[in-house]
Order: structure tokens, then sequence, then C-alpha cells
């Protein structure tokens, strides 16, 4: 009986250790869900706010804090937590602010210069100088470690020097390295020549300056036209980036490169960029955070055309072949240049001037002009730089130009006496144009030629004609308050008063 039970019992077990099997194995998932914990960072208090200049980009910004390349992309995804305020990372706009993780700032990566041994030397920035230039030839920096360590040191040596617009004149101070650069990362390039190489250099490069001096002249040709373009563009109030590349972060979290030696990267406003590709450059294909504008070529009159097309409301450029006139109520101006265009609501006419052509009385155009809302462009070859250079003018003050003044009067002392009525009248100028003493004229000038670009100026002038003239010679009255038009009168050989 005992042994049943216990057979009994052991069988009741089994089945029971089946069940319980069973039972677990439907009750288990076919796969165990893993738990991930994401550590938040707390960045309150740990960031720096940038006021965004206008024509900045983000890589351009991060590189002037001299955040490593290869940190970038986590950089970038920090930032975009920084800035939900932000939409557009590879479009920011003048006067954002941008909040930078201050762990990458320079102010924790500057001890990495302590490894560059200099010395100083002060040096005076001539016309045609940048800092690539100056590093390059006064300091024998390569290319890398120019853009990536010693334009830092330049910075930190010349804090008060704009780096992308020195003024010729400036006494700056340049690092010159002690000792050959080594290899501190990968990439860098070979070490600097010792000074008996350096001398061999020195010896090609007076000999270059030589062939430049020289007498023979060089064709306007030889001048680099997008340095032209971009010097026009620069002076019509664009912005141009500067550098050799521009990088723009993508969705996907990589960098679109742009090659800034064959393109023009321009910021039209503070919100809109422009890319200028040649056909021969332009890669088909990317993704580009802004319009892409191609051109055969870089003309200014080409370039500015295709902008009117692909922006009506903010460039308009007039034909070449038409002057271009502007009419007031006392005097008209006609201008013939090589461009007139308008940008926004500024008038902008621009003329390359011959080597032979005169600069007399070029402030008081000018200064004319400049009154009347348009801005004139002069811009001369410069043969030894083989660039285009702009001539500088003055801004004469109309309250320091003296002008004569003649009240009503007093028109009667320039008349011959035999003519001066004996009753006296309440209007003389209505009396003396009856009398067809003085007569009304539409006086036209030449104030600026050169060659077939000229500047004419038409006036409305009261004259006195020689013929009842006491002086014996015409006199001219010019009722208007523009004083740069009488000195402008006086100057072509016209005896002018203005009418108080």
């Amino acid at each position: 009986m005992i042994k049943l039970f216990s057979m009994k019992y052991k069988s009741l077990l089994f089945f029971l250790v089946i069940l319980l099997l069973l039972f677990n194995y439907i009750a288990t998932p076919k796969y165990i869900p893993r738990l991930f914990f994401k550590k938040k960072i707390s960045f309150k208090n740990e960031y720096i706010e940038y006021k965004v200049k206008q024509g900045e980009w983000l890589y351009k910004i991060l590189r002037s804090y001299n955040i490593p390349e290869d940190q970038l992309p986590l950089v970038v995804k920090i930032i975009k937590k920084l800035n939900p305020h932000i939409k557009d990372l590879s479009n920011l706009e003048a006067n954002q602010i941008l909040r930078i993780p201050k762990i990458y700032t320079k102010y924790k990566t500057l001890n990495y210069l302590k490894k560059y041994k200099y010395k100083l030397k002060t040096y005076k920035v001539k016309e045609g100088d940048n800092v690539v230039k100056i590093l390059r030839n006064i300091s024998g920096v390569p290319t890398k470690l120019i853009f990536n360590e010693y334009l830092t040191i330049f910075r930190l040596l010349n804090p008060t020097v704009n780096t992308n617009n020195i003024q010729t004149g400036t006494k700056i101070k340049v690092p010159i390295p002690l000792h050959p650069v080594k290899r501190f990362y990968p990439g860098a390039l070979k070490p600097i020549k010792t000074q008996k190489n350096n001398k061999f250099l020195t010896k090609k490069r007076n000999r270059s300056k030589n062939k430049i001096h020289s007498s023979k002249k060089i064709s306007i040709n030889s001048i680099d036209p997008k340095k032209t373009l971009i010097t026009i563009l620069q002076n019509l109030g664009f912005g141009v980036a500067p550098g050799l590349k521009a990088y723009f972060p993508q969705a996907d979290g990589s960098w679109l490169e742009i090659d800034l030696t064959k393109n023009i990267l321009l910021t039209l406003t503070s919100h809109k960029k422009v890319l200028l590709s040649l056909k021969d450059y332009f890669q088909e294909g990317l993704k580009y955070p802004f319009k892409v504008i191609e051109v055969s070529s870089w003309n200014p009159s080409e370039i500015l055309l295709q902008l009117n097309k692909n922006y009506p409301s903010l460039v308009k450029l007039w034909p070449k072949n038409q002057t271009f006139i502007f009419n007031n109520t006392n005097f008209s101006t006609e201008i013939k240049a090589d461009l007139v265009v308008k940008i926004k609501n500024k008038i902008f006419a621009i003329i390359f001037l011959d080597k032979k052509a005169s600069t007399d009385n070029m402030n008081i155009v000018y200064s004319f002009l400049k009154n009347i809302g348009i801005n004139i462009l002069y811009l001369k070859n410069n043969d030894i730089n083989q660039t285009i250079k702009k001539i500088k003018c003055k801004l004469i003050n109309p309250k320091l130009i003296y002008v004569p003044t003649i009240v009503e009067k007093d028109i009667l002392k320039f008349i011959k006496k035999e003519y001066i009525p004996k009753q006296k009248h309440k209007n003389i100028l209505s009396y003396l144009r009856k009398n067809k003493i003085i007569v009304k004229k539409r006086i036209g000038f030449y104030i600026f030629r050169d060659k077939d670009k000229f500047i004419k100026l038409y006036s409305y002038l009261i004259v006195i004609r020689d013929k009842f003239s006491s002086k014996n010679k015409s006199i001219y009255i010019y009722r208007g308050n523009n004083p740069y038009i009488s000195t402008l009168l006086h100057l072509n050989g016209y005896k002018v008063f203005i009418l108080k």
C-alpha cells in the first residue's frame, strides 16, 4: 500500500512540474526588453551667448573659438538643444543670440598654444596686405597652421585689429616662429626652412619685385576679375564671406564644404544668402541651405544682371548704353558710367577710371552727388598689386563752402544805368523779365569727364545778358539752396550769385 501511495505522489508531482513549465513557457514573451538610461546633461550656466554678425555662419563662429574639427558634430548637437529659438542653424541671421557650450570655447582650449614658441616683430601694413598674406610671407608659417593656430595667436597679440579688414598703415605685432614647426596634429605641413634657405627665398622675392616694377606695362586682363567683383560688391553694401572655405551643417550631421576660391558667398540682407558659382565648378546633387546662382564669368555686369533677375525688388541694373538722368526742380544730372545700379533705396554709379584721368574737383563732385542721394564709386587699376583700387573721396561740408549771395534789390547794381527803371517797382524781377533784360536759361556743363564716361549738370539760372550788364559780361543768378551747384558753376567759369 505504501509503495502504491508513493508512486501516485511521484506521478502527481511530475505532472505538476510539467504543467508549471508549460505555463511559464506560454507566459514568457518571445524577446526580453532591454532598459536604456539616458544621462541628462545640465547646461545651466555652462554656455556663453554670442551675438551673430552679418555674414557669419556656424562653422566660422565655432572655428573662431578654436573648437577642434573632430568635435564639431557633437558640439552642433549640443548647440541644437541649447538654441531651440533658432530654426535653421545653417542660415543664421544678424543679431541672433547663439548659445555655445562653455566647455568648448577658446577660454578652455588656448592652452595648446603654449607649445608654439615665437618672437614678436612690428610690421606696418601695406596696401593689398591681409592677415594670411602677412603670416605666410613675413612669419613663414604654412597655410594649415595659419588657419588653425597662428591666426588665433595673431588675434591675441592684436585685439584691436579687425582681421577681416586691416587698414593700410596700421602697426601690428607679427609672431615669428623660433623653431621649425613640428607635427603637433595629423596633417601638419613640413617644418619651416632655416635662415640659410630663407636667404634664397628673399632673393627670389626681390627678383619678382623687380619684375613688377619693370618698364613693361601690365595689361588690364592681368587684373583678377574675382577681386574686382568682390571690391564692387563690398562697396555696394553686400557681405562677402572671407577665407578659403566655408562649412554648413546638414540635417544628417554631415558638413557641406564650399570652396571660396572658386565661389563667392554673398549676404544680401540679414537673412538672405546667395552662392555665386562658376558653371565649370558647380557641384550638382548637393543640398544647399541657400540659393545658388550659376554664372559663366566674374563680370560685374553679368553678376548684377543675375541678381536683378532673381531679386528684382532688391537690385535694379540700368542698361549699359543708356544714361541715367536724375531730375530735380532747379537742376538735373545726367550720368554715363560703367555701371549704374540701385540697391534697395540707394543709387550707385561705378566708373572705371583711365590711368590718365584727371582727379580735379573729384571731392566736390562726390559731395554734390552724395547730397542728392547718388553714391559715386571711382575705381582705378593698381598695376603693382594687380588689383582694383578704390579712390577715396572726402565729403565736403556745405556749411564750409563760401557762396556769394545777392538780394533782389541789389540786382540793379549789375545793370547799366540807362536800363534801370526810374520808378520803384515792388517786383523788380518781373519788370526786368518783361523788358527782356534778364532771361531764364537752362545751362548744361560737364562736372566730370573721362573718355566716353561723364557726369553732366543742367541748372536753371537767371541771366543778366552782357548787353545790359554793367560788367559787360553775363552774370548768373541761381535760385536755390544747393551751395555745391554754385561752386561747380564757379569752377566751370560762370560768375554766379545765389538769390536769397
